[in-house]
């Protein structure tokens, strides 16, 4: 039976943890912009249609990542 080193062991064990994080991270991320932009999209269909700048004028935006 091969001997590995706890320490090697360890460090294998964060860097896997790590890239996961990062993966799920950015699917978070591309998930909640998706549900933003939807958002925004029912708010903009259902807006009142007289001039038509109150509609055009919502966005959705990033305000903490």
């Amino acid at each position: 039976m091969a001997k590995v080193r706890l320490d090697a062991r360890a460090d294998a064990i964060g860097a896997e943890l790590s890239s996961y994080g990062q993966e799920v991270t950015e699917e978070v991320k591309r998930v909640v912009k998706a549900a933003g932009e939807d958002c925004r999209e029912g708010i903009q269909h259902r807006s009142p249609k007289r001039k038509g700048d109150y509609r055009k004028g919502w966005r959705s935006a990033v305000a903490y990542e």
